[in-house]
């Protein structure tokens, strides 16, 4: 890394105003246009109003000296979003270098080698992670683009405002763990299922769609485009004889909480019926409303005599298929 390329260094000069470029007064862009007609304390105190509303919002504006490795103007202010003062900076063995996370130094050399080759008008972003003066690493986003050259077109200095993001880092790291522990729970949760040979089924009582488990569609002998995913379709592999009991028992489920846990006749691909054992809980909205109902249906026709025994148990919660 050529650091005296790169690195940031106090401003022992300014750049020339002669070009006719922004001039910034502390973290304020503004030009001569701008201001004509005004006098020089109301430019101040505006001046001083946006730095301030500027601080707030975690942003600096800066103008960076290429040619010096030196932040020309604007430093004060970005030394405070990260808790020092000027003078604390240029004491550090690298100055400004000397803050950023060392697994983020190949990011900011690679940058400057970006900036130095871009064009007039072109817009960069770096980020990395700067060392507060609490001890914290904050993430920052540079964001940047060419603001003076030399006559012969040498860069000499960028302009460019720096904005602390770490919130919004953390915020889209958390989202990116839940979102991998939903992952790991759902893939986790079909283990299961495959394990107890039972098929899922989520009925959305406000729409009417219903959805089944590709182990419940394969236990009726279906593939997935073979039937509606709709509510109605249950009923109509449902027996007719069944039907009665099992919206009585949706009915008691609703209405008292009681334990929806019955069996029943559904019509496979082969035209056959075969006796499930159909199980599920209700979910409801703010006001007590059945909104969602999930649960799990399991093939019992060919059950064993201790398979029986243990249904037995349940004797006192079964709605009675016949």
């Amino acid at each position: 890394m050529n650091q005296s390329c790169f690195r940031f260094r106090p401003a022992k000069q300014k750049p020339n105003p002669s070009r006719g470029a922004p001039a910034l007064r502390g973290a304020v862009v503004a030009t001569s246009a701008e201001y004509e007609g005004r006098g020089e304390e109301q430019v101040e105190g505006t001046a001083m109003l946006l730095q301030g509303l500027l601080s707030v919002m975690r942003y600096a504006f800066y103008v960076f000296d290429v040619r010096l490795g030196a932040i020309a103007q604007g430093e004060k202010e970005m030394a405070a979003l990260f808790g020092y003062s000027p003078e604390e900076i240029h004491a550090l063995p690298q100055s400004w270098l000397s803050l950023v996370h060392p697994d983020d130094v190949p990011i900011h050399d690679q940058s400057q080698k970006q900036l130095m080759a871009s064009k007039d008008g072109e817009v960069l972003t770096k980020k990395l992670r700067i060392k507060h003066k609490e001890g914290r690493w904050e993430w920052v986003t540079f964001t940047r683009q060419p603001h003076e050259r030399d006559e012969q077109g040498h860069l000499v200095s960028e302009l460019g405002v720096v904005q602390i993001t770490t919130q919004q880092v953390e915020t889209i790291e958390a989202l990116k763990k839940t979102k991998l522990e939903l992952r790991i729970a759902q893939e986790r949760y079909a283990r299961e299922v495959r394990a107890i040979n039972d098929g899922v089924w989520d009925w959305n009582i406000v729409t009417g769609e219903d959805y089944l488990s590709p182990r419940g569609l394969d236990l009726l002998g279906y593939t997935a485009d073979e039937l509606p995913h709709l509510h109605t379709t249950f009923y109509e592999l449902l027996h007719p004889e069944d039907r009665p009991k099992v919206d009585a028992a949706l009915k008691e489920h609703f209405d008292h909480d009681a334990l929806y846990n019955m069996e029943l006749r559904l019509r496979t691909k082969g035209g056959e019926y075969r006796w499930f054992r159909s199980r599920g809980c209700v979910e409801r909205d703010a006001a007590g409303a059945p909104v969602r109902m999930v649960g799990s249906i399991r093939d019992i026709t060919d059950r064993s005599p201790a398979d029986d025994a243990l249904q037995g148990s349940e004797q006192p919660y079964r709605f009675p298929a016949d």
